[in-house]
């Protein structure tokens, strides 16, 4: 209705699917078994794809709507994933399998492994070739003072409250982090 209309629009999505417990729809678990994966790992990494899947239905009717190229898509995770099946840790059956790439701690821990995650941003009207940056700390903190600086405005728009973060919007330009 709001893109008919010609206004701005806000969206938030939020997928449950990796949390415990996970169950990954048919489809996209038969994917993962017919590769040799257990019951678990399929309902796991067939609930990631699902999630794969949907944004790449979000981003179709960004598309189909005409607003892709000015809409600000963001995805990210809420914390690092729940258990670790290698130091047996686990809530069975969901053995987690989501792996932390070496960073101490999970889900529940202040360190790195349960609070640095995945963070993907796409928005044409100023990011213009891909960027990969693995060692790049944001915090969600820093999307409010990011959207701020895109729309032009000054931190009065947040209402007077104190505005914690970073704006994004020179590294998004391409400035090193």
């Amino acid at each position: 209705r709001a893109t008919a209309a010609g206004r701005p629009f806000v969206a938030g999505i939020f997928y449950h699917a990796v949390h415990i417990p996970y169950v990954a729809a048919p489809y996209w678990r038969e994917r993962y078994l017919s590769r040799g994966f257990d019951e678990n790992e399929a309902d796991y990494w067939g609930s990631v794809t699902q999630i794969d899947a949907a944004v790449g239905r979000v981003r179709s009717l960004l598309k189909r709507h005409g607003v892709a190229d000015r809409t600000w898509l963001s995805l990210t995770a809420d914390n690092g994933p729940e258990v670790d099946p290698e130091s047996g840790q686990g809530t069975n059956p969901f053995r987690n399998p989501g792996r932390t790439a070496g960073l101490r701690g999970r889900k529940r821990d202040a360190t790195e492994g349960g609070t640095r995650v995945i963070g993907l941003v796409e928005y044409p009207k100023v990011i213009t070739s891909n960027r990969h940056e693995p060692h790049f700390p944001i915090s969600t903190l820093d999307l409010a003072p990011t959207l701020i600086d895109i729309l032009g405005l000054d931190e009065s728009a947040w209402g007077g409250r104190p505005l914690d973060g970073t704006s994004l919007l020179p590294t998004l330009r391409g400035a090193p982090p």
